[in-house]
């Protein structure tokens, strides 16, 4: 499916900081990337099997990952959700309209 550019960009991105946090944050973790196509939007869901946000692995965690995702998701009118995973883990949920909104 083609995607306009910036949502394109918007969902590669999502993906990129969420791998990156499970490696920078998780400690020896599994990721699963799932990418869905509807007619509407693209939905992203990319967790892993590591520590979650309550775990401990001596990192801050005072980036701007988490927030950079959701202003960058909600410029494109969509909607991001993160945190611990029922059971360990942490998941982030996102859904970008295919196309860009009018502003």
């Amino acid at each position: 499916m083609d995607l306009a550019a910036g949502v394109d960009l918007a969902a590669y991105c999502v993906i990129q900081e969420s791998l990156t946090n499970t490696l920078k944050h998780a400690g020896d973790a599994r990721a699963t990337v799932v990418v869905r196509y509807t007619e509407t939007a693209v939905e992203l869901e990319l967790g892993d099997d590591g520590h979650g946000a309550s775990g401990t692995n001596g990192s801050s965690g005072a980036g701007r990952g988490l927030v950079g995702m959701r202003e960058r998701v909600f410029l494109y009118g969509g909607s991001l959700h993160s945190g611990d995973r029922p059971g360990g883990g942490y998941l982030v949920t996102a859904r970008l309209p295919v196309t860009e909104p009018l502003r």
